[in-house]
């Protein structure tokens, strides 16, 4: 069954779409995580040692905590259970690309930060293709490069985040 997710992010609005499985898409301007204040401001979000020591060891540390930020709200908008942000539940191990979620079996999710824009794409229950189009207001639609081209950039800022596995999985 298809699904999809909205997100905001600005005057910017992204949509998600997945033929099979389910997906949650989470945005954030990088502006908002350097001292401008939003409801879901960076500052807010406490993070695990794991991750703490994974945005210690980051050229832009700022730039790393919304990495994590709109990763975990992906992730939480794919179960459904945007305001239970228990450790618990879901552990991110950035160090390792790896994520463990307590609601689903099998998830992927993809991180990008961009100059103006961080955003994150979690789907269930695998990412198997990912387009990306821009729509501009004076040439309509414009379709961006690939996700494999992009992360083989050497300035790329995606990362890739797999379920890890469980033995009772």
């Amino acid at each position: 069954m298809p699904s999809f997710s909205i997100s905001y992010a600005g005057n910017m609005v992204g949509v998600a779409l997945t033929t099979e499985g389910e997906c949650g898409l989470d945005m954030e301007l990088q502006r908002a995580t350097r001292g401008f204040h939003s409801p879901h401001a960076p500052d807010n979000h406490t993070f695990s040692s794991n991750e703490s020591l994974w945005i210690s060891k980051q050229n832009d540390p700022n730039e790393a905590r919304a990495q994590l930020i709109t990763l975990r709200r992906s992730v939480l908008k794919l179960t459904g259970d945007v305001l239970n942000d228990d450790p618990r539940d879901l552990q991110l191990l950035p160090i390792a690309g790896r994520l463990k979620c307590a609601h689903v079996n099998h998830v992927e999710a993809l991180c990008d930060a961009e100059d103006v824009l961080v955003w994150s794409v979690a789907v269930t229950p695998t990412i198997e293709k990912l387009s990306v189009w821009e729509l501009d207001g004076k040439h309509g639609w414009k379709s961006l490069p690939d996700i494999h081209s992009r992360a083989n950039n050497p300035t790329s800022r995606m990362m890739r985040f797999a379920q890890l596995s469980t033995p009772d999985q």
